[in-house]
């Protein structure tokens, strides 16, 4: 399933590339989070569980979500429909997720604190924008311009991984079972800024409309960054 994905993407970019008028790389950098009625009832799971090791007994607690930062990369192409309006076709390999951040308390027979702990639950997408260009002001060598449109993405792997900051031996690797939905969906919007004819930066918004995690109303949000750079 994952290769099928793959090479429908692959071939849909070989199908569009025959019309293009750029084509480009782009490299950023992305701060999400999850929104949704359930995002509460996320955090009062987390904050329920307690594990008990040789040395240690830890409960967790007080969890917030204050989102994540990751990463994103990918190829772009470009076509000019009009002299100011354009299409705008991507294929980004994308991190993106959420950050829980609560803490930990923690029992030994040599130690009694309470510290933080963070739960990253981050998921690997290919994710596929199809976005409108509309240039507000500017020319070929530098441009303001405004986008927007829909994206799908495919989940290739997810992990949850906790971090407690204290001098704790050994603790539990995943706290809560959330296991991911394969498909995202959604849409975004942003501006992009033509700084020279081939180097660009585009900062946009994204919100799912997909549920990230199977059983729970949760979407996936981010602010990107983006550098891009045309051929």
């Amino acid at each position: 399933m994952k290769k099928a994905v793959i090479i429908s993407v692959l071939c849909l970019f070989v199908s569009f590339a025959h019309a293009q008028i750029n084509f480009g790389v782009k490299l950023g950098a992305n701060l999400s989070r999850w929104n949704g009625e359930d995002v509460t009832m996320v955090t009062k799971t987390l904050g329920s569980k307690s594990f008990e090791y040789p040395n240690y007994i830890i409960g967790y607690g007080g969890f917030d979500n204050p989102g994540d930062f990751n990463y994103s990369a990918g190829l772009f192409f470009g076509y000019q429909l009009f002299s100011k309006l354009g299409v705008q076709l991507e294929a980004l390999y994308a991190v993106q997720g959420t950050k829980f951040v609560g803490t930990a308390s923690i029992q030994g027979s040599n130690m009694k604190a309470i510290e933080q702990v963070d739960v990253n639950q981050n998921n690997t997408y290919v994710k596929v924008p199809l976005l409108l260009k509309y240039t507000l002001f500017g020319g070929n060598s530098s441009n303001v311009s405004i986008v927007a449109g829909p994206y799908y993405a495919y989940n290739l792997s997810s992990d949850q991984n906790v971090k407690i900051w204290a001098d704790v031996e050994e603790y539990q690797d995943e706290i809560a079972d959330l296991t991911p939905e394969e498909m995202d969906y959604g849409v975004i919007g942003g501006v992009s800024v033509g700084i020279t004819q081939n180097i660009s930066v585009d900062v946009r918004y994204q919100q799912g409309f997909a549920q990230v995690i199977e059983g729970w109303t949760v979407y996936n949000n981010a602010f990107t960054a983006h550098v891009g750079y045309a051929f």
